[in-house]
């Protein structure tokens, strides 16, 4: 089964959580831009991926009820939910589990 995760992260900035992932996970993050927001993609469009951005973009917040959390993570299609949400949790203690999606 695969499962996407949302995190909310409190008392970091974006480039904060980039360098910790970047590192513990062995991927690399790359700068994107939609209409909505800037934000930091790594993975594979088609499998597991992580995108960082801000919680709030100029006009709205994203997750309106978790204000405190500055920065938004999600990891979208993983098999790895279980691994990945204990790992994190131990890196940056700041991460609050907001959401989970069954694909």
């Amino acid at each position: 089964m695969e499962k996407s995760l949302v995190f909310g992260i409190k008392n970091y900035e974006q480039d904060d959580i980039k360098n910790i992932l970047e590192k513990v996970l062995s991927i690399k993050f790359n700068e994107h831009s939609s209409e909505e927001q800037d934000y930091l993609f790594a993975g594979d469009d088609n499998a597991e991926n992580f995108v960082i951005h801000h919680n709030y973009n100029d006009e709205y917040w994203d997750y309106p009820n978790h204000k405190e959390c500055k920065i938004i993570l999600i990891i979208n299609v993983t098999s790895r939910y279980e691994y990945l949400q204990k790992l994190l949790t131990e890196k940056i203690p700041e991460l609050v589990l907001l959401e989970v999606f069954e694909e």
